[in-house]
């Protein structure tokens, strides 16, 4: 393979999709078919966070030559990281903004 990746690289990456895809059309009924469809997704999202970070250190390994090359990639980079914290962030908020339970007193803030 070139660009300096393991030989395993695209047979990976095609491993991490056939599991993601497994995730994504996985019917099964009631919240037990939803809770491993989520766990199935989770698990094929960490192999696909793994991969990425197996490309990164190819691509800089790569791109150390190429300034405009390095510099669009770790721009991409940024862009990737800032969307998972900004996704993290609104299920933290949207989890804290919930209702509480019937019953109780709200919390002051």
């Amino acid at each position: 393979m070139k660009f300096g990746s393991p030989p395993s690289l695209l047979t990976d990456l095609r491993q991490t999709l056939d599991v993601f895809e497994a995730a994504m059309t996985d019917r099964r009924p009631g919240r037990g078919g939803v809770a491993g469809a989520t766990a199935d997704i989770n698990k094929a999202l960490a192999a696909g966070a793994e991969s990425v970070k197996n490309l990164n250190a190819v691509v800089r390994n790569v791109a150390a030559g190429n300034a405009g090359l390095l510099a669009t990639w770790e721009r991409d980079m940024k862009t990737v990281t800032w969307e998972r914290k900004s996704q993290k962030k609104n299920a933290a908020s949207d989890a804290s903004a919930a209702e509480p339970a019937p019953g109780t007193v709200p919390q002051a803030s």
